[in-house]
């Protein structure tokens, strides 16, 4: 399967680290990895907690404040813990965005195929569980769930700056 079948983002991506030199690897899929445990039995080479869960919540400081968009990410094996990121961006209202608000964010990205790199790509907050970073490397969906890319976490964390916290169980 050529990339050309593949959401634009993809192209993006991959074009962006190879522009600023960065070692990744795209891996395309037959079959679409729509959770983090579908995604590691596809890829079959790496660890559930070396896939990373990428995240896209709608916030508010009170619920009367105006809403805004974060992109959150933990490790695959792990949940993201909705009171301690309440504590982390001091709001009082947090839930997912709908499908309309995701595919609106994302430019029609899936459900399932979002990258965690909304900082550079969506405009929006990126927040990364400490633990994303506990394995060499990580593995996500490169927006499309056909698309895995590896790179080294060291050059996630330097790349997409992402702000680094515990938000995980």
């Amino acid at each position: 399967m050529s990339n050309k079948n593949l959401h634009p983002l993809v192209n993006k991506i991959t074009s962006l680290l190879t522009e600023k030199n960065i070692d990744f690897q795209l891996t395309i899929h037959e079959v679409e990895a729509l959770t983090s445990e579908d995604a590691c039995k596809i890829r079959g080479d790496c660890s559930l907690s070396e896939g990373v869960k990428a995240l896209i919540l709608r916030c508010k400081k009170t619920k009367k404040s105006e809403a805004f968009f974060v992109q959150v990410c933990v490790p695959g094996d792990k949940k993201f813990n909705a009171k301690k990121l309440k504590k982390v961006l001091q709001i009082s209202d947090i839930r997912f965005a709908s499908s309309d608000e995701l595919l609106k964010i994302t430019d029609d990205v899936k459900p399932g195929g979002v990258p965690p790199v909304s900082n550079v790509f969506f405009g929006i907050p990126l927040y990364a569980d400490k633990s994303v970073f506990d394995n060499d490397r990580v593995v996500f969906n490169c927006g499309d769930r056909k698309a895995s890319l590896y790179m080294k976490a060291i050059d996630y964390k330097n790349f997409f700056t992402p702000n680094i916290v515990d938000i995980s169980d």
